[in-house]
């Protein structure tokens, strides 16, 4: 079939043969995902980053970041796609990608590969899935600005908890006023309404999150290591400027789009990232000086792991057990 089904315990499991991605997670019944599982590399440009936009005299190596990210995510292309079933009655579902170019912003090098990406999934009892990423640039084009994945979830999963930073949004180079600690909040309480609107609403050094409804039931994320998300009441297209106004001429793109926070929709739902990192916000200056390379997403290669599975805090599935689920060996 066109589709992957998997069951165990509450949990009903989806994937696409067609694009390697996560499609569905119902648990107890609901259905709790309302969009795909993707790949993200992009974020809505800070008013800092539009200064890294075009060529400048401060000696970083890339000194712009590079606009191929922004739908680099929907331009991956399957490879390969693998099912394996396991002793222990668990499944292993491996998949391969090449991440393109986009006709849009051709750069004319002589590669259109932006990187070669695998995300491999381990469903296992009770609805618990393993996800590792794995991430190679191709050296001839500049970073990404993100790392990570995101996804769409229900619109009533609006009542976030979190074990990190916080309660405020920060970033890699921007956190210390942000304690680790265990927070609760909402998808709607999580929108930082800047004037021009832009990234906003992020959170470092996270050890698990989880979004639910009124009844207790919904979606944890579990990382392997501390990552970074944000759980946003807008998609992040809704804090940018539309793609003309995106894909054009550097200098143009310098002198910022005039959005205004009036132009983001006041509808609510819930769109979630869940990144190996995010780089920092820079702001030495804003016209140039990037963030310090150790903010950024510099390397080569990156490899991220961590976990999903519902829950239902209405029994005795709470908090604790998510604590104690760990990412296994492999």
């Amino acid at each position: 079939g066109e589709e992957i089904s998997l069951a165990t315990g509450k949990a009903n499991i989806r994937f696409s043969r067609e694009t390697g991605a996560l499609i569905s997670y119902r648990y107890n019944g609901d259905e709790l995902a309302r969009s795909a599982l993707v790949p993200s590399f992009w974020r809505a440009i800070t008013d800092n980053d539009y200064g890294q936009l075009y060529e400048n005299s401060y000696g970083y190596q890339p000194a712009i970041w590079d606009l191929n990210w922004r739908k680099a995510g929907d331009n991956r292309k399957l490879v390969r796609l693998q099912l394996l079933p396991q002793a222990d009655g668990s499944v292993k579902l491996e998949t391969d990608f090449e991440i393109e170019v986009s006709g849009e912003s051709g750069s004319g090098l002589a590669s259109n590969k932006l990187a070669d990406l695998t995300i491999n999934y381990h469903v296992k009892a009770g609805g618990v899935i393993d996800v590792i990423l794995n991430f190679e640039r191709n050296p001839a084009y500049s970073m990404p600005l993100r790392l990570g994945l995101r996804m769409q979830l229900d619109n009533t999963l609006s009542s976030l908890q979190w074990f990190g930073r916080g309660p405020h949004e920060n970033y890699t180079d921007r956190n210390w006023s942000s304690l680790v600690g265990h927070y609760y909040s909402s998808v709607q309480d999580q929108y930082v309404p800047y004037l021009r609107p832009q990234e906003n609403g992020n959170k470092t050094d996270t050890r698990w999150l989880s979004l639910t409804n009124q009844q207790g039931v919904g979606l944890a994320f579990i990382g392997a290591l501390p990552f970074s998300f944000s759980a946003l009441p807008h998609p992040l297209a809704n804090y940018e400027a539309a793609d003309h106004a995106i894909v054009t001429d550097i200098n143009s793109v310098r002198d910022k789009f005039p959005m205004r926070i009036s132009d983001v929709p006041g509808q609510g739902g819930v769109y979630v990232h869940i990144d190996y990192a995010q780089a920092g916000v820079g702001g030495d200056n804003s016209w140039g000086k990037r963030a310090y390379n150790e903010y950024t997403l510099q390397e080569l290669k990156y490899s991220f792991q961590f976990s999903l599975m519902g829950v239902d805090f209405s029994s005795k599935n709470s908090v604790e057990n998510i604590r104690r689920a760990k990412m296994t060996e492999r």
